[in-house]
């Protein structure tokens, strides 16, 4: 996976998660993305998953 493809699948996993949190009216923090990404991932990460939790749980 090159870095520019890896960008977009990251963004893309944080997006998702973003528009399911909005969609529920709820708060937009880190954590919340981090535990939207863990159920919307159906438990099989990917490396844009435990990319993008990587860098929100900084």
């Amino acid at each position: 996976m090159d870095m520019e493809k890896a960008h977009e699948a990251i963004v893309k996993v944080i997006g998702e998660a973003v528009v399911q949190i909005l969609a529920e009216e709820r708060a937009v923090t880190n954590e919340a993305i981090i535990e939207m990404i863990g159920l919307l991932s159906d438990g099989e990460p990917n490396l844009a998953v435990v990319f993008a939790i990587d860098l929100l749980d900084r």
